[in-house]
């Protein structure tokens, strides 16, 4: 969530566009992506990585700059979802969330095309994060539930604790600012807190890409997994 305004530190910089970029390249060089949560974590990485390069090195007014930003958060959202939506044993729940995914969608589509001005863009925002909050706490708790001894080893484990704590973030951020805590002189602080928040949230996915499991431990994984009724 970058404004136009805020400089963020080179280091900062740096650490968004190597991240994703590095997550991506070791998916694609271990041939992981045969995993489908792979496969949607490096085309993730990959937007992530197109996103802050874009926003880092393109010099676009403010109101551009948002638009873009908004697209590219909606590419996250809709990543996001479908990976959470895997840990889904239950084919009601993932059809739910195929129609919630696929209205939203529209409801986004259609604002795009017929307001003019970016109101709806915050409101659209903190939606989004909050159903990531909650699908990321209930593939947690699916996690903890079914894999709770070899939890550190599953690579949706540290998408799902990075998603978490980036979008709760996010949430915090925007609640303590409504209440007048940031004023025009420290939204720079605000954006450099949600900046490094990022960061967090990129190390986490790039466990996630390192993580290989052994064949051992996929099988005592599956029996564990096979153990609960759905």
């Amino acid at each position: 969530m970058v404004e136009t305004g805020f400089i963020m530190p080179l280091w900062l910089s740096l650490s968004a566009i190597f991240l994703p970029f590095l997550t991506a390249m070791i998916i694609f060089y271990r041939r992981s992506f045969k995993e489908v949560t792979l496969a949607l974590l490096m085309l993730l990485s990959s937007l992530l990585f197109a996103k802050n390069i874009f926003l880092t090195f393109f010099a676009l007014d403010k109101g551009t700059i948002i638009i873009y930003q908004s697209l590219f958060e909606a590419g996250e959202f809709v990543l996001l979802v479908l990976i959470f939506r895997g840990a889904l044993q239950q084919s009601l729940f993932k059809e739910w969330i195929n129609y919630v995914l696929v209205g939203f969608l529209s409801v986004i589509g259609t604002l795009y095309a017929t307001q003019s001005n970016t109101d709806y863009l915050l409101p659209i925002a903190m939606t989004e994060s909050s159903i990531l909050v909650l699908l990321s706490l209930l593939t947690l708790l699916i996690l903890i539930r079914n894999q709770f001894i070899f939890i550190f080893h599953s690579t949706l484990f540290w998408i799902a604790g990075g998603t978490l704590f980036y979008m709760s973030m996010i949430l915090a951020v925007e609640i303590v600012g409504r209440n007048g805590w940031f004023n025009e002189y420290k939204e720079s602080e605000k954006q450099l807190l949600l900046a490094a928040f990022g960061i967090v949230r990129l190390i986490f996915y790039l466990i996630a890409a390192l993580i290989r499991q052994s064949r051992q431990q996929e099988e005592d994984w599956n029996y564990f997994k096979n153990s609960f009724p759905e």
